[in-house]
C-alpha cells in the first residue's frame, strides 16, 4: 500500500443501508417460497396410535398399533392383519381434506413381517363431500406394489403413487392401505405401514429430509435488495 493510500470506509449511513438489505435477505428467506410441501396425515409416523383410521367391512379385519422401530427406525408403526384367509381383500383408511383442482403427492412404506402370499399398496378416491361419503368422484389410484413374497422381513419398501390432480368439485380424499390375498391362504396374515404422506405436489415421505430452495419472487427481492444497497454505497464515497 502507498504511504498517501487513503482506506475509505463505508460511512455510517452506508453500513446501515447494507444492515437493511441484509434484514430483507432474511426476509426473502422466510418467505412462503420456502415453505415445505405439507404432509396432510396428522400422525403420518404413528408415533401416537392410529387414530383415525378404520378398517374395510368388506372382509373382517384388524388394525393394530405397534410399539416397535417403524420405516423411519422410530417407535410406532401400524399393522393390518386379515382376520380370515385368503383370497380376499383387507384395507385400512382414513379421510382428509382436499381443494379441488389442486395435485398431489402421496404414498408410504409397506414391510412384511415374514414371506406372505400377498402383496400390498396404497390406493386413493376422491370424494365431492367433506366425509369420503356417498358416490366417488374419481377412479381408484394405485401407488407401487410390494409383494409379500419377494420382500426381505428386514426391509421397508416406499410405495409411492403418481402425482394426482384432484378434480374439480372433490373436497375430501380417502387414503387407503390396502392388503391382497390372491390364493387361498390361513388367516393372521398381515402387512405394516408407516410414514404416509398424502398433500399438495413436492410432499414427500417424512423419512426423507427435504431441502428447501428459494421462490423466484424471494431470488429477485434479494436481488434487488442487495444491488440497490451497493449503488447507494458507492455512491456516498
Amino acid at each position: 500500500m502507498r504511504p498517501n493510500s487513503i482506506v475509505r470506509r463505508p460511512t455510517p449511513l452506508c453500513s446501515q443501508r447494507l444492515d437493511a438489505a441484509l434484514f430483507l435477505a432474511l426476509v426473502a428467506l422466510a418467505s412462503p417460497g420456502l415453505a415445505l410441501a405439507q404432509n396432510l396425515f396428522p400422525d403420518p409416523t404413528f408415533s401416537s396410535g392410529v387414530s383415525g383410521w378404520t378398517t374395510s367391512p368388506n372382509l373382517p379385519s384388524r388394525l393394530d398399533w405397534n410399539g416397535g422401530s417403524g420405516a423411519d427406525g422410530s417407535p410406532g408403526f401400524a399393522r393390518l392383519t386379515g382376520l380370515v384367509g385368503g383370497p380376499g381383500g383387507f384395507a385400512a383408511k382414513i379421510c382428509l381434506p382436499v381443494h379441488g383442482g389442486a395435485t398431489y403427492s402421496w404414498g408410504g412404506y409397506l414391510h412384511f413381517s415374514q414371506v406372505t402370499p400377498g402383496e400390498a399398496y396404497f390406493n386413493i378416491l376422491f370424494f365431492a363431500d367433506s366425509a369420503c361419503g356417498g358416490p366417488a368422484d374419481s377412479p381408484l389410484a394405485q401407488s407401487q406394489v410390494v409383494f409379500g413374497g419377494m420382500a426381505n422381513p428386514q426391509t421397508w419398501y416406499l410405495s409411492p403413487g403418481p402425482d394426482f390432480v384432484a378434480p374439480a368439485a372433490a373436497s375430501s380424499v380417502e387414503f387407503i392401505a390396502q392388503l391382497l390375498i390372491g390364493i387361498p391362504s390361513p388367516p393372521q396374515i398381515s402387512v405394516d405401514f408407516d410414514n404416509v404422506y398424502f398433500g399438495p405436489q413436492g410432499t414427500q415421505p417424512p423419512a426423507i429430509a427435504v431441502v428447501p430452495t428459494l421462490s423466484v419472487s424471494a431470488l429477485v427481492l434479494l436481488a434487488v435488495a442487495l444491488a440497490v444497497a451497493g449503488i447507494r454505497c458507492l455512491g456516498a464515497r
